[in-house]
């Protein structure tokens, strides 16, 4: 398995992404490890179901980490649906990205989560 994505993203919004509440995870489109990933994919089409993104409270290793698989990754402008921007998502006349996440690989420190993702069907990063 692939780590497509390493975010850092603040604890409220990693527990929702652990329990399964959050599906989407928003940033922009200035955002370096997105805008590359959304080129690859568009360019190539890379299969979802080889890539992973960890998102971690912090830069410790020892930090609390989850593991996701991507369903897509996409490139949006400045519209809002439902009450999207509740969870995150970005307001204003800017384009953004929307990662589309799938089920849960693993938690827990981040050492351990990378561990156990880069483990699954001999991945590297």
């Amino acid at each position: 398995m692939n780590i497509a994505l390493n975010l850092p993203i603040k604890t409220h919004w990693l527990a929702m992404i652990e329990s399964g509440r959050k599906r989407e995870e928003y940033r922009g489109a200035g955002n370096r490890q997105a805008n590359r990933l959304w080129r690859r994919w568009s360019n190539r089409g890379i299969p979802a179901a080889t890539q992973a993104a960890i998102f971690r409270a912090g830069y410790n290793p020892t930090s609390r980490a989850v593991a996701v698989r991507l369903d897509n990754i996409l490139l949006r402008g400045n519209e809002w649906k439902d009450r999207r921007h509740e969870w995150g998502e970005p307001g204003g006349p800017r384009a953004y990205f929307a990662i589309l996440l799938g089920g849960v690989l693993a938690s827990g420190t981040y050492r351990d989560v990378k561990e156990k993702v880069l483990s699954m069907e001999g991945g590297a990063e």
